[in-house]
C-alpha cells in the first residue's frame, strides 16, 4: 500500500493540511484502525532554478574548460559528486531529481571548488550570472 504524504502548517497545535478536503477522506478511511504519524519539516526536492543553473552554467563552464561534451560532462560530475546508494550490490549516483535543495547547493560548492582546484577554471555563483532564462531540456 501507498501511503500518501500530507503537507500542512502547525497552528495552535494544530495540523493544518494544504488539502484539508483530501486530508479529512483519508483520516475516516482509516477510522477505528491503529495508524502511525510522522510529523517532520518539509523536504525540498531540487527546484528548477537549480536544474537551469547546472545545465545552463556548470556544464558549459566545464565542457569549454575540458572539451568533453555535455553528456560526458554530466557523467563525470555524476561519478564525481553524486551522493551513491546500493542497487542490486551495484553502487550507482541517485538522480538529481532525488536531491533535496541543500544536496544540490553542495553538489554545486563542490564542483565550483574543484573546477577551480584542478582545471583553473571559474564557475560563478547563481546569482553573479543570469540563466533563468535558458532552455534547458533535461
Amino acid at each position: 500500500m501507498i501511503n500518501p504524504i500530507f503537507r500542512g502548517i502547525i497552528k495552535q497545535g494544530k495540523f493544518i493540511a494544504d488539502n484539508q478536503q483530501r486530508f479529512m477522506t483519508f483520516l475516516y478511511s482509516k477510522e477505528g484502525k491503529v495508524v502511525e504519524c510522522i510529523i517532520r519539516p518539509e523536504t525540498k526536492l531540487r527546484s528548477r532554478k537549480q536544474l537551469n543553473y547546472y545545465w545552463g552554467v556548470v556544464i558549459p563552464i566545464l565542457c569549454e574548460s575540458t572539451g568533453y561534451d555535455r553528456d560526458s560532462m554530466h557523467e563525470v560530475i555524476k561519478g564525481k559528486f553524486y551522493p551513491k546508494v546500493e542497487i542490486l550490490e551495484t553502487i550507482v549516483p541517485i538522480r538529481s531529481s532525488k536531491m533535496t535543495t541543500i544536496q544540490i547547493e553542495e553538489r554545486n560548492n563542490a564542483i565550483r571548488e574543484w573546477a577551480s582546484e584542478f582545471l583553473d577554471c571559474y564557475i560563478p555563483l547563481p546569482n553573479e550570472v543570469d540563466y533563468e532564462l535558458l532552455e534547458v531540456n533535461q
